[in-house]
């Protein structure tokens, strides 16, 4: 039976841009890379313009349903449910674009009071299975584990959903009100874009929610969800953890989490052939960044390109 740490609150990634940085300045980065061996349970960011948003849920998003010949994602949380799209039926296209642009689903009418051009499409939260469950449900065929793994996924789904949350600003307030509702888009991915075996799911809160006390749809906001980041990050991975050491596995535990014992540090390197193109990429990253933060200062460059270019590595 596996062993756990004692308490709860593990080491934050130092690889990771934590909930300390505001929001708008970590929009510009995964933390950590998508697909490293070393990815945390969760991470996250913002997908701001509507372009880059259909982009991302083509090339990205609906990429393995695309390959397959039929849609992967489907509709979760209340908010989804309050707009007529039913929990389990598949994301759209045109439902999803509309949603981006705060259009209600079905009808194309406005949604939320605000259109404003800065406004965020959707948040995508990526939960990651660590590697050694990936290679054990992919590659030896486990379905029993596949299943605790989802049953994880969709436990943790609704502790995302009950941190969501909107602006007040009527009458002079200036705070944030929970509404514990959100329209979610659920993809499950099984490999790294390298053909690697890596479970890991894709939930894109769109930019709406409602809220019951002023009785409307507004903008979402997930500050409660990025203030707990490190907390969520370390209640995925130990609850994970419990489903899969009640199965009968051992596990191993290390700073970044757990890993099957039965699956050997080898193995797991053998179908981690992201985390070397991770490592690389990284370090051209490290590179532009530096070179590109020194043309700003020098006033070579305004800072927006800075981030632009950031963004779309």
């Amino acid at each position: 039976m596996g062993r756990f740490p004692a308490g709860i609150g593990g080491k934050e990634s130092s690889r990771c841009y934590g909930p300390s940085e505001p929001i708008h300045r970590v929009v510009a980065f995964w933390f950590p890379p998508c697909g490293s061996s070393s990815l945390t349970m969760f991470a996250f960011r913002a997908i701001r313009q509507l372009l880059e948003a259909i982009l991302y849920f083509f090339s990205h998003l609906e990429s393995e349903g695309m390959e397959a010949g039929q849609p992967t994602g489907r509709w979760a949380g209340r908010g989804a449910e309050m707009l007529g799209l039913k929990a389990g039926s598949p994301v759209e296209v045109e439902q999803f674009s509309r949603l981006c642009r705060n259009r209600h689903p079905g009808t194309g009418e406005k949604l939320g009071v605000r259109d404003s051009a800065g406004r965020r499409a959707y948040h995508d939260f990526v939960l990651a299975a660590p590697k050694s469950v990936s290679i054990e449900i992919l590659v030896h065929g486990n379905e029993l584990l596949l299943q605790c793994l989802r049953d994880h996924w969709e436990w943790f789904i609704k502790q995302l959903e009950e941190r969501n949350g909107t602006r007040v600003r009527i009458e002079g307030q200036n705070t944030t009100r929970l509404t514990s509702n959100a329209i979610m888009g659920v993809f499950e991915h099984s490999r790294t874009r390298q053909g690697d075996p890596y479970k890991h799911l894709h939930v894109a809160v769109l930019g709406n929610t409602w809220d019951e006390v002023e009785q409307r749809w507004k903008a979402a906001e997930v500050s409660a969800i990025a203030n707990d980041w490190a907390y969520l990050n370390d209640l995925a991975n130990h609850d994970l953890a419990r489903r899969v050491a009640a199965l009968g596995y051992e596990l191993e535990w290390n700073t970044n989490g757990f890993e099957l014992a039965r699956i050997a540090p080898e193995v797991r390197e053998l179908f981690s052939k992201r985390s070397a193109h991770v490592k690389t990429l990284e370090e051209e990253i490290k590179a532009e960044a530096e070179q590109l933060a020194r043309r700003v200062l020098e006033g070579q460059e305004p800072d927006s390109v800075l981030t632009t270019r950031l963004q779309w590595r």
